[in-house]
């Protein structure tokens, strides 16, 4: 599915989802990423079993630049493991869980707002 704004060319946008993976920026990325201002980091992550706080300390290293993660948790919304959310409160990180389609969405009219948002995205 198709679903770019209009985006600066220097940051990231999620361009397209489905089939096991992302369009960011134009190019195919398969599997979980962390999807950030200026970069998208593959992460081994496919479901929300896959998510710790190990594959998501990225987040925490730019914990000082983060107000908000949006969590894409696959075809459906999922709350998220417990130990995923006590490293978000700790490092002073706000969340919101959503479908991933509504995920990709979102972290999109963030960034056109210049908000200080990420995206941890689980394929579909």
């Amino acid at each position: 599915m198709d679903i770019t704004p209009h985006i600066r060319e220097s940051r990231v946008v999620v361009d397209g989802y489905g089939d096991g993976g992302f369009r960011i920026n134009g190019e195919r990325r398969e599997g979980g990423l962390i999807v950030l201002e200026t970069e998208a980091l593959s992460i081994p992550a496919v479901s929300m079993d896959d998510l710790t706080p190990a594959v998501l300390q990225p987040l925490a290293d730019r914990a000082d630049a983060l107000d908000v993660v949006i969590f894409g948790t696959g075809a459906r919304m999922a709350f998220l493991p417990p130990e995923v959310m006590e490293l978000l409160d700790r490092h002073r990180i706000g969340f919101d869980p959503m479908d991933t389609g509504a995920a990709c969405r979102s972290f999109n009219v963030l960034v056109t707002e210049d908000r200080r948002a990420a995206a941890v995205l689980l394929p579909v």
